[in-house]
């Protein structure tokens, strides 16, 4: 049965061979592309998952709030445990300061 298959495609792409190179080419590039895909997808569902808790860490760095928020919305919201205050330019200017010297 698996002989007679493999002669049969054997006889087919020697007869059409640019019909079966096209065949080839769109299910290695499929194939490659949906690998690529689930690779991509697995990175971002398992981002911060390294932590001990990583259920509780949520990253916010795309949301603009003012630095006084972060002991208000600790006190507020109970789920809020921990929060991070980050001046940015403040620390460029520090790197900036360290590194001229």
């Amino acid at each position: 049965m698996l002989s007679t298959f493999i002669k049969t495609t054997r006889r087919n792409v020697s007869r059409n061979k640019v019909y079966a190179l096209i065949n080839f080419v769109g299910l290695a590039s499929g194939i490659t592309l949906s690998l690529l895909i689930f690779i991509y997808l697995r990175e971002e569902v398992n981002y911060d998952t390294f932590h001990k808790d990583a259920d509780r860490t949520r990253d916010i760095s795309k949301v603009k709030v003012v630095s006084a928020a972060g002991p208000l919305l600790q006190f507020r919201l109970p789920e809020c445990f921990e929060f991070l205050l980050s001046h940015e330019e403040r620390h460029l200017a520090q790197i900036k300061e360290i590194l001229m010297s």
